[in-house]
């Protein structure tokens, strides 16, 4: 037996056998990609997203497991339940390799079925649940159907077919099962799989509009081709007889591989951004049927690239924009919908548990690690996507999905990304209200479109700059970059809209969007209400830029009072505070602390004051305090000689008396075993309503 570094070894894995290997697959692929440009609405996924059955069946299913499998345990210290399907799978279908598609697939999965739905329900609510969580990977494909087109069913299912037989001829046949038992990929076959990237972007093959041009004469192309025609290789030839050739032919197949796998991340894209989840899942699937490590790396290498692929997927290889160019018709809008369509419904969340990994970082959800990977990599945000799948989901929260990234960016403080997700959030939300200043018609349509932005921007500052009472969830990091620039944004979008509600008061002729629209006296007002906070929140943003970024410029409250600014300052720290229905806290919060300290050390009268209001506004209008940290801040805020009573103002307590009255001396002294599980609770015991 030839051992495996040597040529002989790869004999019967010649160049030409490796290029009828992925011959159909190409060929399957570039089909696709013609009907693509010729019947667009061929690669429409028609989900149901305003169902009935859909609704209920989501508020029942608990998608929020952890991916070891292990239950999370809930605050009354009850287990939480698996998530469970409304029929009974104890049945798998067995295929063979070169059946059909079986049209009776999913008889056998209508069982125990709940009575209370009709019939009509019952398979419906059977297609979602074989679609969030299949029991297999052909059942993941064959889920699909209800929801595509027939002609791209039927391509998907040629191409798992075929993708199934290259697995199979490279790993099995050639690829020897027993060659390594570690756990671990080797970094060759890794480094081996990122040159197929560089295999399948820089041939021919690869690209729909390069490879129909092959078939004509190179004088005929059209012009915006020709520049490619030098650069691109004709085929994978030239990879495959790369020197050193005992290195070559050593690696052959692991460059096959990742040839193929990049083929395939290449146009999802375009076409299959739905049936590479279906693949993966196949190899996973393999990998622990079989024990194949080879299949488990493969897996592991192909969903990484599919999930982060975006702008920066070539990696500066002189490749950039390149698929954009020559791959045809994209559908980034209609793939960024399928993405949060399956966020919403825990698709991508059972897919990715079946994976058996664990997040590096302790106690972090590697779903949602992944999530804020993929945002800012791949860009999947778009803020009038979210906006017209909050519409569609017909729910009550208009800004549920950027909420659910807000909440996972909470989670997830400390993520490298952070800071890149909120420049990508507040670029567009800038860009979004100044087309939206410019579409509105009617005085309802500009109070809406300021009501929408103002809350917005609240909401976005309280998510990134609000002060926890444990530091480690603080979302503001001063070692990431990008602080500086996400201030300038806020604070210049705050004085845009400012700037952009005077000019509607003032009618100004040079204001041609303006001048149609007839405000009502009731839009003027609440339009005026939201004119004056934003400008109290840009006041109050350059206060906090001064502490956040540790710079000290003049500075002026002007011409707002020290009252508006502590009120936004507590606004900040919960964005559904009111400030005339406040409770008092009494657990200490050291972050917030250390605001009210830096305030009282720049020795301005004014900046005492909004650190004296802050005070009396968060832990109440006494005169001590059980808390021995709360106490001694207030005696350096108040009983402190630094600033002399004569230059600074007489504060109005009277304004910041409890709704609810003093606390009660004794009922505090009950709390003092419940303070650690008050933690937790500290930004939720404020009642909610909106400032305005």
């Amino acid at each position: 037996m030839f051992k495996k570094s040597s040529p002989e070894y790869y004999e019967n894995l010649t160049i030409s056998k490796c290029k009828r290997i992925v011959r159909p697959l190409v060929s399957k692929i570039h089909a696709l990609n013609d009907l693509n440009g010729k019947y667009p609405s061929i690669l429409d996924f028609n989900f149901p997203l305003d169902d009935t059955c859909l609704q209920g069946l989501l508020s029942k299913k608990n998608i929020n497991h952890d991916y070891s499998g292990k239950h999370i345990v809930n605050q009354l210290g009850q287990p939480r339940n698996k998530i469970r399907k409304l029929e009974d799978r104890k049945y798998t279908k067995c295929y063979d390799s070169d059946s059909d598609y079986d049209e009776g697939y999913d008889s056998l999965e209508r069982r125990s079925m709940n009575k209370d739905y009709l019939p009509e329900e019952r398979e419906h609510i059977s297609n979602i649940n074989k679609l969030i969580e299949p029991s297999s990977s052909f059942e993941r494909l064959t889920s699909l159907k209800p929801y595509i087109s027939g002609q791209l069913f039927q391509s998907y299912y040629d191409m798992f077919l075929i993708f199934r037989n290259i697995m199979n001829l490279l790993v099995f046949t050639t690829h020897k099962n027993n060659e390594s038992t570690s756990s671990m990929p080797k970094l060759s076959s890794l480094c081996s799989f990122k040159i197929g990237k560089f295999m399948a972007l820089s041939t021919k093959p690869t690209y729909y509009e390069m490879n129909q041009s092959l078939l004509f004469d190179p004088n005929t192309i059209p012009y915006h081709l020709r520049e490619y025609q030098d650069i691109l290789s004709d085929d994978i030839d030239e990879w495959l007889e790369m020197k050193p050739e005992v290195v070559t032919y050593t690696h052959r197949i692991d460059l096959l591989i990742g040839y193929v796998i990049h083929l395939l991340v290449i146009n999802s894209d375009s076409t299959l951004y739905l049936l590479i989840p279906i693949l993966i899942h196949w190899l996973n699937e393999e990998s622990k049927r079989t024990g194949n490590t080879m299949l488990q790396s493969i897996s592991r290498s192909f969903f990484l690239e599919y999930w982060t692929y975006g702008p920066d997927y070539s990696e500066s290889s002189g490749f950039d924009n390149i698929v954009s160019i020559l791959n045809g018709t994209q559908n980034r809008e209609r793939n960024l919908n399928i993405f949060w369509i399956f966020h919403k419904i825990g698709y991508w969340r059972i897919l990715i548990s079946s994976f058996d990994s664990e997040s590096t970082v302790t106690g972090s959800d590697t779903y949602e690690i992944l999530t804020l990977d993929t945002i800012s990599l791949n860009n999947k945000l778009s803020l009038q996507v979210l906006i017209n799948l909050n519409a569609a989901y017909d729910t009550h929260d208009t800004h549920d999905f950027l909420h659910e990234i807000y909440q996972i960016i909470k989670k997830n403080p400390q993520h490298p990304q952070v800071n890149n997700i909120l420049i990508l959030i507040i670029t567009q939300l800038i860009s979004s209200t100044r087309l939206n200043i410019k579409q509105c018609m009617v005085s309802r349509d500009i109070l809406n479109c300021f009501q929408f932005a103002y809350d917005n921007v609240i909401f976005f500052v309280h998510i990134w700059l609000s002060l926890p009472v444990k530091e480690e969830f603080l979302v503001f990091n001063s070692l990431y970059p990008g602080n500086t620039e996400i201030f300038h944004a806020l604070i210049s979008f705050t004085d845009f809209q400012v700037r952009q509600c005077d000019i509607l008061f003032s009618n100004q002729s040079e204001s041609t969007f303006f001048s149609k629209i007839n405000m009502d006296g009731s839009s003027t007002i609440d339009l005026r209400m939201i004119r004056d906070n934003l400008s109290i929140l840009n006041r109050t943003l350059e206060l906090l830029k001064l502490y956040y970024l540790d710079t000290f410029d003049d500075f002026t409250i002007d011409p707002h009072s020290v009252e508006e600014i502590s009120s936004f300052v507590l606004l900040i720290q919960n964005s559904k505070l009111n400030p005339s229905n406040v409770k008092e806290f009494t657990i200490c919060n050291n972050s917030y602390n250390d605001l009210l300290i830096w305030l009282f050390d720049q020795q301005d009268p004014t900046l005492l004051q909004i650190s004296q209001l802050c005070f009396r506004k968060y832990y109440g209008n006494r005169t001590w305090f059980k808390d021995v940290s709360i106490d001694n801040l207030y005696c350096i805020l108040f009983e402190a000689d630094t600033i002399t009573s004569s230059s600074s103002e007489e504060i109005d307590d009277s304004r910041l008396d409890n709704s609810d009255g003093d606390i009660d001396d004794d009922d505090d002294d009950d709390d003092d075993d419940d303070d650690d599980d008050d933690d937790d609770d500290n930004d939720t015991e404020i009642q909610s309503s909106s400032l305005i």
